[in-house]
């Protein structure tokens, strides 16, 4: 998987693939930020502006199975 380093920029109603790249100092506005489970993307000094985070692939089945354990209650 290539990961990227992008810094001061400004992404703008694109979905933009977090998953190992590293963002210093951009701005997020009106994106779809999509984490699939893979390498941790890196965040520094960044803003977001009306963007939600999506998760797919194996960010979403690991979300599925927190949800589980939490709704099971104790025991």
């Amino acid at each position: 998987m290539k990961q990227n380093y992008y810094q001061n920029q400004t992404f703008r109603n694109e979905s933009v693939e977090l998953s190992g790249n590293r963002f210093h100092g951009c701005t997020f506005e009106k994106c779809k930020l999509i984490y699939r489970g893979d390498i941790s993307p890196t965040f520094k000094d960044n803003h977001f502006i009306d963007s939600v985070f999506e998760f797919a692939d194996e960010a979403m089945r690991t979300i599925y199975f927190l949800s589980g354990i939490y709704h099971a209650g104790n025991g």
